[in-house]
């Protein structure tokens, strides 16, 4: 998967005025779990990719919608880097999110951390899989 070295890094501000689109599978949530994170942090969860994307994330087995990113320019974020911007933005924001947003998120970025603390691809592709 080909990522965009310009995609955008996590500030102090939250995803207000972003729009994301998730596509694929991803091993640590579902994509309506992922919206509903994008949703609570401000930002505007898309089922689409245009050219007013800001940014996509995408996960195993990405399509057409990865596709259309990279045909257009929009920056893509693997899930890791989405998490890590995502902890970011709980880090500086936790007083702006709901308590229940924050638990969801920490637990989805702890699952990231153990799988690759066991060091094994095999087992974060299992994981994905487990999410189908």
């Amino acid at each position: 998967m080909r990522i965009c070295p310009k995609a955008p890094r996590a500030s102090t501000q939250t995803l207000a005025g972003k729009t994301i689109v998730i596509t694929g599978a991803l091993a640590t949530m579902g994509r309506d779990e992922a919206q509903d994170r994008v949703r609570a942090l401000g930002g505007k969860a898309s089922g689409s990719v245009s050219r007013k994307t800001d940014f996509v994330v995408a996960g195993a087995d990405a399509g057409s919608k990865l596709v259309k990113a990279q045909e257009l320019g929009v920056p893509i974020l693997d899930e890791a880097q989405f998490l890590r911007d995502i902890e970011k933005l709980l880090k500086d924001n936790k007083d702006k999110i709901p308590a229940a947003t924050v638990k969801e998120i920490e637990e989805a970025i702890a699952e990231v951390h153990k799988l690759r603390e066991k060091g094994s691809a095999d087992e974060l592709k299992t994981a994905m899989d487990r999410l189908e």
